[in-house]
């Protein structure tokens, strides 16, 4: 073998290494693309469904505050207009005592 067709010969075989590794190369760069694509889209779909979560909450956190401020408003004005009559309070702290109690027995039930 002469110097030149050893050159050459070396110069066949890494030009064909080169190209193989350049497709290799391609092959997972398209690999890697692909899944942070499917990824990217994957953590969006989770992102909107937590904001979408988030915002029923809030509505659901505004509605409950709004049926508050009636019922305290609907409250101010009962004692306002004469305040609660007397068989009434007598009843409220025992139907109080009652629920009060049917609490204790759901907290010891939940445990």
């Amino acid at each position: 073998m002469t110097r030149q067709s050893t050159w050459l010969r070396f110069t066949r075989e890494n030009l064909c290494r080169a190209q193989s590794e350049r497709h290799r190369s391609e092959v997972v760069r398209a690999q890697c693309e692909q899944l942070i694509r499917r990824e990217a889209l994957e953590l969006w779909k989770r992102v909107q469904l937590v904001s979408r979560m988030i915002a029923i909450r809030v509505a659901n956190t505004n509605d409950a505050a709004q049926k508050l401020r009636q019922h305290v408003e609907r409250v101010n004005k009962f004692i306002i207009s004469g305040g609660p009559k007397s068989e009434f309070i007598t009843v409220v702290p025992v139907l109080k005592f009652h629920f009060m109690q049917s609490l204790e027995l759901r907290s010891y039930l939940v445990l």
